[in-house]
């Protein structure tokens, strides 16, 4: 998958876990994050996450507030995802092998899914 697709991914399985809706279509990460916690997941450099967000900023597609990540265009931003999609085929950055199974649509989990239960974890 390309580091855009892998960092939308990340974005997305975060704002599923810990999203808010806020209006306007919006969705408010409620969960600080670095870029380095954003690279780790989505199994690329920091300094790609920074482009990549830098990028998605300047189009309005994602915005920071004060250490949140906002998704300011889902649609858009799951079209980022669906470039990363071949033949319907979802090619994850790392497959956890034995990490609880299997995830909720039958693929093998991700390291992101991982870190999403981890962080899960740590709210409660």
């Amino acid at each position: 998958m390309p580091v855009k697709g892998r960092v939308a991914r990340a974005l997305l399985d975060l704002a599923k876990a810990f999203g808010t809706e806020v209006g306007g279509g919006r969705i408010v990460i409620r969960q600080k994050l670095s870029q380095g916690d954003v690279a780790a997941m989505a199994g690329i450099a920091r300094e790609n996450v920074c482009r990549i967000l830098n990028e998605w900023m300047r189009l309005k597609l994602v915005n920071r507030l004060s250490g949140y990540y906002c998704i300011e265009s889902k649609p858009k931003l799951e079209k980022e995802l669906s470039l990363g999609f071949l033949s319907g085929v979802c090619f994850a950055p790392r497959t956890l092998k034995g990490a609880r199974g299997m995830s909720t649509l039958g693929h093998k989990r991700t390291f992101c899914d991982a870190i999403a239960d981890s962080l899960t974890h740590q709210r409660g």
